[in-house]
C-alpha cells in the first residue's frame, strides 16, 4: 500500500517551530516575511503553493523534488503547511 501525501503527519506553525527549534515568530517570519526597520523582506519559504499544485496535480513527490532540485521532505513540508493553510 502506498502513502499519499494526504497520509503525512502535518504540523501547525507552534509545533513546526518548536520541531525546528525556533521562536514562533521567527517560523512566522521565514514563511510570511514582513517589515523590520522600514524594509521589506519576502519569505524566505517561498512557492510553497508551487509545489503543493504540483503534488495534488499527481506528480509524485519525488518528482518534484527532483524538478525543484530540492529533498522530497522539504516536499512534503510544502504541501502539509499549504495543506493547513487551506484549511
Amino acid at each position: 500500500m502506498s502513502v499519499t501525501v494526504l497520509d503525512q503527519e502535518m504540523y501547525t506553525e507552534a509545533e513546526a517551530a518548536r520541531l525546528l527549534a525556533v521562536s514562533p515568530s521567527t517560523l512566522n517570519y521565514w514563511l510570511e516575511g514582513g517589515e523590520r526597520r522600514g524594509k521589506l523582506y519576502e519569505p524566505i519559504v517561498r512557492e510553497t503553493n508551487v509545489l503543493w499544485e504540483q503534488v495534488d496535480a499527481g506528480v509524485s513527490i519525488d518528482e518534484v523534488a527532483v524538478d525543484f532540485g530540492i529533498s522530497p521532505r522539504d516536499v512534503r513540508w510544502a504541501v502539509s503547511y499549504e495543506s493547513a493553510r487551506a484549511a
